[in-house]
C-alpha cells in the first residue's frame, strides 16, 4: 500500500512531522499504524540476546507490558525470551521521543512481532509511522547491525491506519438523527418509558420526586463494507463519532475516528463539517 504520507516518510527518517493546513476546528488526538514486513526485515529471534527493557527505557522511556497470562514472579528477561520463542507480541507502553527538530512524540504503545511493528501515539499517523521506523532501526542496531530504513522499506507490505481527532462538528450527535426520531425520544421515551428504566424511577416514585430525562447520543458507528468484484474478497471499515468527554454530550465537541492516515482523515472531517453546515 502506498499513500502520499507513506511516500514522503519513506525517503527520509528525519522528515518533518509537521502536518500543514489543519483547520482550527480539528485537533489530533490519537493515531496508530501497523506496518507489515517480511520476516527478514525484523531481527525478532535475535532479540533474545538483547536487554530490551533497558533499550526502550533509554530511548523512549517506555516500559514493558507484562502479559497477564505469565506468572508475576517470573523475571522480565525470562518473560521476554519466552514471548519471543512463542512468537508472541512484545508490548511496550508509554514514553516519548524527542525528535531532532525539537518536536516531542508522546507514545501510547509499541507492539513488535515477527512480521509487523505497530505504534500508537498521541498525535498523527505521520508521527506513529516515524516511531515504527525509528524502532526498526533501533532493533537492528541492538543486535549489532546497522540497517537504515532505506534498506528495509522494500520489504514493506500493507500499512493500516487509525486516526482519532477532536472536532468542533457544528452540531451535536443527536442532531444527526431524523426529526421524527428525536421527537420520539424527547416526547415519548423521555416521558413515559424512562421512568420504567433502571432504579431511579422506582425510588423517586415512592417519595414523590419529580423526574427530568434528557436523551443523549453516546456514539454513532458507521460500518462500511467494501467488495472486490474480481477476487470476491470483502473488508469492513468503520467510521465512529463519539462525544470527546462525558461533559461534552449534547454539544458539538466530538471525537471522529476513522481507518485513514491523518491527512486524509482531515479531508474527510472537513467535508463532513461542510456538509452538516448546509443541512443544519
Amino acid at each position: 500500500m502506498m499513500t502520499d504520507e507513506l511516500s514522503a516518510l519513506k525517503a527520509d527518517i528525519d522528515a518533518s512531522l509537521v502536518v500543514e493546513s489543519v483547520p482550527p476546528e480539528i485537533a489530533p488526538s490519537t493515531a496508530s499504524v501497523v506496518v507489515q514486513l517480511s520476516p527478514r526485515s525484523i531481527p525478532y529471534n535475535a532479540l533474545q540476546h538483547v536487554d530490551l527493557i533497558t533499550l526502550f527505557l533509554s530511548q523512549y522511556r517506555s516500559s514493558f507490558s507484562r502479559s497477564s497470562l505469565i506468572a508475576p514472579e517470573m523475571e522480565l528477561a525470562t518473560v521476554i525470551n519466552r514471548l519471543i520463542s512463542a512468537e508472541q507480541p512484545l508490548i511496550f507502553e508509554g514514553g516519548h521521543y524527542e525528535h531532532t527538530e525539537g518536536e516531542t512524540i508522546s507514545i501510547r504503545s509499541l507492539r513488535i512481532m515477527p512480521q509487523h511493528i505497530s505504534a500508537e501515539v498521541f498525535g498523527t499517523t505521520r508521527e506513529a509511522l516515524f516511531i515504527v521506523k525509528k524502532t526498526l532501526e533501533l532493533l537492528w542496531s541492538s543486535v549489532g547491525r546497522e540497517r537504515r530504513w532505506g534498506e528495509i522499506m522494500g520489504d514493506m507490505g500493507i500499512v493500516t491506519y487509525n486516526t482519532s481527532t477532536k472536532v468542533r462538528l457544528g452540531v451535536n450527535l443527536l442532531d444527526l438523527l431524523s426529526d421524527e426520531f428525536r421527537k420520539f425520544l424527547n416526547e415519548t421515551v423521555s416521558g413515559r418509558f424512562t421512568k420504567k428504566m433502571g432504579t431511579l424511577g422506582q425510588i423517586s416514585e415512592e417519595i414523590g420526586s419529580e423526574l427530568i430525562a434528557i436523551p443523549h447520543c453516546r456514539e454513532i458507528n458507521i460500518e462500511i463494507s467494501m467488495f472486490d468484484r474480481t477476487t470476491g474478497k470483502q473488508e469492513d471499515m468503520t467510521l465512529n463519532l463519539i462525544p470527546s468527554t462525558n461533559f461534552t454530550r449534547n454539544t458539538d465537541d466530538v471525537l471522529v475516528l476513522s481507518e485513514l492516515p491523518f491527512e486524509v482523515h482531515v479531508e474527510l472531517v472537513t467535508e463532513l463539517i461542510a456538509a452538516l453546515s448546509k443541512s443544519h
